[in-house]
């Protein structure tokens, strides 16, 4: 256990776990879903803590896809203070909640797997900084992003400003969170928050994300998919240069060219 959970677990061990995350696995994808039916799945300190566990496995063993979702028709509405009040409302608390979180939503944000936040119903408060840690955000029809920080007299504590600005840039991201703008998929589209939104006909995001987004990528070996976040984060062209000839001339890559070579004979014939 890292140092941050370990003090988190610390002062939180007396109070009763409630919610859970789950973590189902296939060869290509990795689902986590926050299930908390009385709080709109907002992490309570035993939440929190399940998620760096299952955030240390996918470390040790990263899957092509990852996909971060809630149950009940809802996201995440951040973090469930109510059950833990007295112990999280203090300045001690406060640091160690966020010190744990902002690790582990590093960490799922690391990950070499190519992420999707898959998110129904409402994603406020630290459910929108949760979003903000993977690489794709995918929204149903009718949900909403909302940055309510500033209304709650705080800032964003689990790292959410600084990846919100790095994905819309400073300006916008200072007028979500001052303005606490409710971003619909339309409005998401448009400043960048939000990359896909789900058809009608799809039960729930994570169904089109799993179903029309991952399932279409069959043809790509799993190697391929977790090399691409490297390559395109990589700081010097020696460290793109490593990711490409890890691949060239191995199995995938000679068996594609003998694909591409057949078609290209096939068409001059």
């Amino acid at each position: 256990m890292q140092r941050s959970a370990a003090i988190f677990h610390g002062l939180t061990k007396a109070i009763p776990p409630k919610g859970s995350v789950f973590l189902t696995r296939t060869p290509r994808i990795a689902t986590i879903e926050l299930n908390s039916p009385t709080s709109r799945n907002a992490l309570t300190p035993s939440m929190m803590l399940s998620l760096h566990t299952i955030v240390e496995d996918l470390q040790t063993n990263p899957p092509p896809f990852l996909m971060l979702t809630g149950a009940n028709g809802t996201f995440c509405s951040g973090a469930d203070i109510g059950v833990a009040a007295s112990t999280l409302m203090t300045l001690e608390g406060g640091e160690a909640m966020s010190n744990l979180m902002n690790q582990v939503m590093n960490n799922l944000k690391d990950l070499p797997s190519v992420s999707f936040a898959a998110i129904d119903g409402a994603a406020y408060g630290g459910g929108a900084e949760l979003a903000t840690c993977c690489d794709f955000r995918v929204l149903a029809p009718a949900a909403k992003l909302r940055f309510v920080q500033a209304g709650m007299g705080v800032t964003c504590g689990w790292g959410g400003a600084r990846r919100l600005s790095n994905i819309i840039g400073e300006k916008e991201a200072l007028k979500l969170m001052l303005f606490r703008t409710i971003v619909t998929p339309s409005l998401g589209i448009q400043n960048g928050l939000v990359d896909y939104v789900s058809e009608a006909d799809s039960p729930t995001a994570a169904d089109f994300t799993r179903s029309t987004l991952i399932e279409g990528l069959q043809d790509l070996d799993a190697g391929i998919i977790t090399s691409l976040k490297p390559s395109v984060q990589a700081e010097k062209i020696e460290d793109e240069i490593s990711v490409f000839v890890k691949h060239w001339g191995g199995e995938p890559h000679v068996a594609a060219f003998q694909r591409a070579m057949e078609k290209s004979k096939q068409f001059k014939e």
